[in-house]
């Protein structure tokens, strides 16, 4: 239990966690945009980061947890994705 929040950690990239059915390009994309959503939350632009969060939501079904630096897919996202798709997020 981290109620005081200090527990952090301390790396601009996100891992990957649990199995799901992305190429490699959609999760180089995610990958991609996760870094920018870090970069932009330092700077606090804090509605272009939460926009990259629910855009990567609504399309991939991307839970995003920034405590432990991890990303997941919803196990019960259904959502047909193309690789042109990826570039209109």
């Amino acid at each position: 239990d981290d109620r005081s929040n200090e527990w952090r950690v301390d790396t601009d990239d996100y891992a990957m966690a649990g199995d799901n059915t992305l190429s490699e390009v959609e999760v180089a994309f995610i990958d991609n945009k996760l870094r920018e959503r870090f970069s932009l939350k330092r700077v606090n632009e804090y509605e272009e980061a939460d926009a990259i969060r629910d855009g990567l939501r609504g399309k991939y079904g991307v839970n995003v947890d920034d405590r432990t630096k991890e990303w997941s897919v919803d196990s019960e996202f259904v959502g047909a994705v193309s690789e042109d798709s990826v570039e209109n997020l």
